[in-house]
């Protein structure tokens, strides 16, 4: 039996042909009469059934509309209700030992996960499931998997074991930390898993499609031509929009199984509808990528501006503190906080670290104090993420504790 061509090899990959695109479906943006915006989708090819989960940034329920397709027909509408901070932005689905449709579904903005029984309309109890509002799958219910960061940055993904997650009893696989390349880029919008590979579907602004293995690697990540991408989904159902100038949103990504094969359906928000379409095989209509900026912001460190706790300031709107991170994994401090003088052991909270910022053991600084130059702070950073002044020798009534020159490792 002769061995398959290099070129056969290449070719049954999905990740080598992401520019490679086939619209599928199409469907409004937004149910009659409704301001719920869509976060999340997933496609149930043995049912012929489309799911969009919608919410009012904001609101206390999630909206998740079910459709036949392929005419994206409108069968029903249930929804759960959740905290204001929590998104479904991804909706992972199985049958439970009755047949009964449901949905692992967020119920706040992380670390709570529940079942949605969509057949019955009834929200399940609560469980630890770390992580926050994306959320994927595989095509065997193997993989559960789900985003950690903030709104704006997602630093990485869990992998759970799907079944033991359903049971209550979430067993946690793997973490995997981002590099800059992917968290300083265009916003992670969703997460599927296809052949033991993270597809993620990027784009607030452009249509980015990037896919990563279980160690990190990342295999492929391309930026579409928006244009080209806008006049693709012209043709497929004749919308009137300007291909120069349209706002573009990625909404989700999922998997699909089409001739054999299994391959990414992405969502792309295009003018007043939303377009599900396949990528991943060469027969597909070729988009021409755009320059890929990313590279450039790899090594970069994006700041984010640190949330005081209460009774702590910035000492002036030219030295705000801030925090970011390195494609190393070093952890960076700068600007200057104030609050007022209680005691030279004041262990006080300064702000407090998000999961991806936070060490993985308590580390201690020495920093410039209030009251001359032979002044100090003496600063710890827990594994909690709390960043704390611990003792001082200022003895000023406005004291100030400089952050620059702090640095440590988290990877």
């Amino acid at each position: 039996m002769p061995l398959e061509s290099l070129s056969n090899i290449l070719n049954k990959k999905f990740e080598n042909f992401l520019e490679h695109q086939k619209v599928l479906y199409s469907t409004n943006i937004l149910l009659d009469g409704q301001l719920d915006f869509p976060q999340g989708f997933a496609i149930n090819q043995e049912k012929n059934e489309l799911y969009i989960s919608r919410q009012i940034n904001g609101g206390t329920d999630v909206k998740i509309s079910r459709y036949s397709l392929p005419n994206c027909d409108l069968i029903d509408t249930k929804s759960f209700a959740k905290s204001k901070g929590a998104f479904q932005e991804g909706l992972p689905f199985y049958y439970d030992i009755n047949n009964k449709l449901c949905f692992l579904v967020r119920t706040t903005y992380d670390k709570n996960l529940a079942i949605f029984n969509y057949d019955d309309g009834v929200l399940g109890d609560n469980t630890p499931v770390l992580g926050g509002s994306k959320l994927g799958k595989d095509k065997d219910n193997k993989y559960l998997v789900t985003s950690f960061g903030s709104a704006d940055r997602t630093e990485g993904v869990y992998i759970y074991d799907f079944k033991s997650v359903v049971n209550s009893e979430p067993i946690l696989i793997k973490t995997i930390f981002f590099s800059n390349v992917i968290a300083n880029g265009e916003k992670t919008q969703g997460l599927t898993i296809i052949d033991d590979k993270i597809v993620l579907g990027r784009g607030k602004t452009y249509p980015v499609l990037t896919v990563i293995d279980f160690n990190n690697t990342i295999l492929s990540t391309i930026e579409l031509n928006k244009k080209e991408l806008g006049a693709l989904v012209r043709r497929f159902d004749n919308q009137n929009i300007d291909i120069n100038n349209f706002r573009y949103e990625n909404e989700g990504v999922t998997f699909y199984e089409y001739n054999g094969s299994f391959v990414p359906v992405v969502c792309h928000i295009i003018g007043s509808k939303m377009y599900f379409s396949l990528c991943g095989l060469l027969e597909f209509e070729k988009i021409n990528t755009s320059l890929n900026t990313e590279i450039s912001v790899s090594n970069s460190i994006k700041w984010i501006d640190a949330t005081l706790e209460p009774g702590v300031t910035n000492y002036g709107v030219d030295v705000p503190v801030r925090y970011g991170k390195d494609s190393n994994g070093i952890v960076y401090f700068e600007g200057v906080c104030t609050h007022s003088y209680t005691s030279q052991d004041p262990n006080l909270v300064l702000f407090k670290l998000p999961f991806p910022y936070a060490p993985k053991r308590n580390k201690f600084h020495n920093t410039q104090a209030s009251g001359g130059a032979d002044k100090r702070n003496r600063i710890e950073i827990k594994t909690n993420g709390d960043v704390i002044l611990v003792t001082t020798t200022s003895i000023t009534t406005k004291p100030f504790t400089a952050l620059d020159g702090i640095f440590f490792n988290v990877e």
